[in-house]
């Protein structure tokens, strides 16, 4: 099990944003056991997934609980100009991790480019990462390592997209275990966060939209009310997702429902690709995932996940932290 501590305060220069939710682990890479469970003796839980309605249920309650909880917070004390100060401060900070003005995302902060940076998942995926203890240049490498990953499976499987796409997780993980400035903690918490970033666009678009419309009610400029409302999505992802944790830990039926076998692939192929530097010494990160696409380690296709691979994932705690 990895250790973790609350996080209360993140630093960027004047950047001072006050986020809620577990830090990143302190233990060393030698100490990181992701095969909690033993496969051979796992008992595999066969209930049912929730349905949308029921998880979107659920959702809107641990959603409730998560503005319950910053409601009281110092941070829901300042005005909205701080807000959208503060907002802005994040984006402009997003923008130069991502180089997001290359893709021609401005930093002007209308509605529709901060919607539009909400939509990609890895502004999201950024805030978690940050939260989670990485840094500026952690997360930049993490992303040309993903970059450089993503050729790599596009020239290895050019006509299968799905054993592409579990090329692509295998060999990101693997790259950034073994990059000195990045190594296999920061790596679990980038890649795992990549499938939340993905997983609450739809959520964090709320938010966002419930933000923005309070605060132009107010009368507040459309540009202050938007980054504003970033600024809420800042404060909420965190106590957000670890709410869902908690609610994924308790009931499988409910991780069932919320993960998509889309999600448990990538997931699952991750932890793999980690393991990789360590299991085969030496090896290239291709040479890696073959060895273990031989020994059927991996998730080839969304087709192939099961009960057994949302176990797997569930009870190693292959989501969390």
């Amino acid at each position: 099990m990895l250790k973790r501590k609350m996080a209360t305060l993140i630093t960027c220069s004047s950047l001072a944003v006050t986020l809620f939710g577990p830090l990143s682990v302190k233990a060393s890479e030698s100490e990181i056991n992701e095969h909690i469970v033993d496969p051979k003796t796992m008992v595999v839980k066969t209930d049912k997934a929730m349905t949308k309605e029921e998880v979107d249920q659920i959702l809107k309650s641990l959603n409730d609980k998560t503005k319950s909880s910053l409601s009281k917070s110092l941070a829901n004390n300042e005005s909205v100009e701080e807000k959208s100060k503060k907002g802005k401060e994040f984006i402009e900070r997003y923008n130069k991790i991502y180089n997001s003005s290359d893709r021609g995302i401005t930093i002007q902060g209308t509605y529709d480019d901060n919607t539009a940076k909400l939509r990609q998942g890895n502004f999201v995926e950024t805030i978690l990462d940050l939260n989670e203890g990485m840094n500026d240049f952690q997360i930049s490498k993490v992303v040309l390592n993903g970059n450089t990953a993503k050729s790599a499976a596009k020239q290895q499987y050019p006509n299968d997209s799905q054993l592409e796409d579990a090329f692509r997780h295998y060999s990101w993980n693997f790259i950034s275990t073994k990059d000195s400035s990045v190594g296999k903690i920061k790596t679990r918490t980038a890649t795992i966060n990549h499938e939340w970033g993905l997983r609450l666009v739809n959520p964090a678009l709320s938010v966002f939209n419930e933000g923005y419309e309070k605060y132009v009610k107010q009368g507040k400029p459309s540009d202050t009310a938007s980054n504003a409302a970033m600024n809420d999505v800042i404060q909420w992802a965190p106590g957000f997702k670890e709410n869902c944790i908690t609610a994924a830990k308790s009931s499988y039926s409910f991780f069932k429902g919320f993960f998509s076998v889309a999600n448990i692939m990538d997931l699952s192929n991750n932890v793999w690709g980690r393991s990789g530097p360590t299991d085969y010494p030496g090896a290239s990160y291709t040479s890696a995932f073959l060895q273990d696409k031989g020994k059927n380690n991996l998730i080839l296709n969304e087709a192939y996940v099961g009960d057994y691979q949302y176990n797997m994932v569930w009870q190693n705690q292959w989501y969390t932290y």
